[in-house]
């Protein structure tokens, strides 16, 4: 037996499954975040000096940038 997941992208919107165990998925909308030029400037300088960034680097980012910090890796 195959399930299969449809996962559909519309504009600026991803919708995933809450639960793949069920026949009945629902889907619940996750939205993207849209970055400022001036935080893709920081980001970009930060991950090239620091490859892999410590968490308090990151943690500092976040804060700076005004931004979740599981949105900076």
């Amino acid at each position: 037996e195959h399930h299969f997941v449809l996962f559909m992208v519309l504009e600026a919107e991803t919708l995933v499954p809450t639960s793949e165990s069920k026949p009945n998925i629902i889907y619940k909308k996750r939205s993207r975040i849209q970055y400022t030029q001036q935080q893709l400037d920081i980001l970009e300088w930060t991950f090239q000096r620091y490859h892999y960034p410590a968490v308090d680097i990151v943690d500092n980012l976040a804060e700076e940038l005004k931004l979740p910090t599981q949105k900076i890796s």
